[in-house]
């Protein structure tokens, strides 16, 4: 399980640096973010027998599809286009 564990970490580690390589830092920001509560939660109820407790269901929906609508909004949204283009020119002061 320690081996699963540290291959995993670094596995994952070596993805996101590859997503920051190839996409901007706003969307591969916001995709780990989700990854990293989703997969494990998703790990839990469908592998190791987790319950989610009475009257929490509504909660977790709400919140999953929130998480993965942020995600969403962050990686289309038109802030990536311009932080990743060319730096604004640096203006001289004026002359006193």
């Amino acid at each position: 399980m320690t081996v699963c564990i540290v291959v995993g970490g670094i596995v994952g580690a070596l993805w996101y640096l590859r997503a920051l390589e190839r996409l901007a830092v706003g969307p591969s920001a916001a995709i780990l973010s989700v990854i990293e509560v989703v997969v494990p939660g998703a790990v839990g109820v469908l592998v190791l027998g987790d319950t989610v407790a009475n009257g929490m269901l509504p909660g977790v929906l709400v919140g999953l599809v929130l998480a993965i609508t942020g995600c969403v909004v962050l990686a289309m949204s038109p802030a990536n286009e311009v932080a990743e283009g060319e730096p604004a020119p640096r203006t001289e002061p004026a002359p006193a």
